[in-house]
């Protein structure tokens, strides 16, 4: 298996990010024409797939998860595993992670071979209704204009040590508004929840450029990737920080941008893994999943045998029935040879009573003939 697609963020403290999830995956779920809650707690099956939800408290947390499991999956590159896990805190943030896992061996570097998965559907309007960051760095599903008062937060943004994910700041160049948003909304739809992006006015670069200076700032109409920890003292720091040049954007269209930028940021955050409470979390719950398995498979063959059962005595009748046509068959060959029989009886009897008429008749008449004889003889 390799992980195609990782988002994890955190959600400011008392935020509601669990019915946002319930809705809009339960919104996506339907969209497919399948029939699974996604507010209640249980494990479903559906032909050979799992989904399992779960929702309750866990110390002082509350702990949602959504999970679709395909175990039998064969095709490279296809869904294997989908996962949304959320905790809320009663005392501090919380945080929201989706991770989509495809069938295809894991590679250690990202090339164009490398299984991708696109941003699953339901992401977007999740971050549109919950407030989540990436570190202390804010999490949109649409990329963010910057004005002249943004840049000292632009500046905190890119120092961001705790962030995970990169700052995409995009130049405007000479491109008109309409334009570069159109193109900028289309370059954002491979990074949703892995990254986030700022757009640059003409005046609004020159303020940015002049504040990192000329080893980070980002060229006219270019498209620079800032990762965590910015460090604007150190020489060598820009080298972590590639830029997409102009003419390669010149040449493609911004899904093909956003294809490129996405492509490299899943490798990343592939292997940076996730926060040890989340890894303990998961761990958690997927014992509760092979539990849960578990006792659906019983259940399924418990409903097996159950139903075997039910179908045995329907099946003892048809013996039944084809035994008593058998027999009812064989009565009525048996009748048949009665009903011979009982003709050569009485024919037999008839014959016998000639026999024994003529007999009798034979004997009365036999005495008158001696008789006669003897009459002969005296004259």
């Amino acid at each position: 298996m390799t992980v195609g697609y990782r988002s994890f963020l955190v959600v400011d403290d008392g935020e509601n990010v669990i019915e946002p999830i319930v809705e809009h995956v339960g919104a996506w779920v339907e969209s497919m024409d399948v029939s699974v809650p996604t507010d209640q707690a249980g494990h479903y099956r559906l032909d050979d797939d799992d989904v399992v939800v779960v929702h309750e408290t866990y110390q002082s947390s509350e702990i949602y998860r959504w999970l679709w499991d395909r175990p039998r999956v064969q095709r490279p590159g296809a869904i294997s595993r989908l996962c949304v896990t959320a905790v809320e805190e009663t005392d501090g943030p919380g945080w929201f992670w989706v991770e989509v896992e495809l069938l295809g061996e894991e590679r250690g570097v990202w090339s164009a071979r490398s299984f991708f998965a696109p941003v699953p559907m339901f992401v977007p309007p999740i971050l549109g209704d919950a407030l989540c960051r990436d570190g202390r760095t804010p999490m949109t599903a649409i990329p963010m204009w910057a004005s002249p008062d943004h840049v000292p937060d632009l500046m905190d943004y890119l120092a961001d040590e705790s962030r995970r994910g990169p700052v995409f700041i995009a130049s405007q160049g000479a491109r008109e508004i309409s334009e570069f948003q159109a193109w900028a909304d289309d370059a954002m739809s491979d990074i949703i929840g892995l990254g986030v992006m700022f757009l640059l006015s003409p005046h609004v670069e020159q303020e940015f450029n002049e504040m990192v200076g000329p080893k980070h700032a980002v060229a006219n109409g270019a498209v620079r990737t800032y990762l965590p920890g910015v460090n604007l003292d150190h020489y060598h720091d820009q080298k972590r920080h590639p830029m997409l040049s102009v003419s390669r954007i010149g040449h493609s269209s911004g899904r093909e941008v956003s294809h490129l930028l996405g492509a490299a940021q899943r490798s990343r955050l592939v292997w940076l893994g996730v926060p040890h409470e989340a890894v303990e979390i998961d761990r958690m719950l997927r014992e509760r999943e092979e539990k849960a398995r578990g006792r659906a498979d019983w259940i399924a063959e418990l409903e097996r045998v159950r139903a075997a059962i039910m179908m045995e005595p329907t099946e003892r009748e048809s013996i039944q029935a084809v035994q008593i046509a058998e027999l009812r068959l064989e009565n009525a060959h048996l009748r048949a040879d009665m009903d011979v029989l009982a003709d050569r009886l009485e024919h037999f009897e008839r014959c016998q009573e000639g026999i024994l008429k003529a007999l009798r008749e034979a004997q009365l008449a036999a005495p008158l003939a001696l008789d006669g004889d003897e009459g002969d003889e005296g004259r």
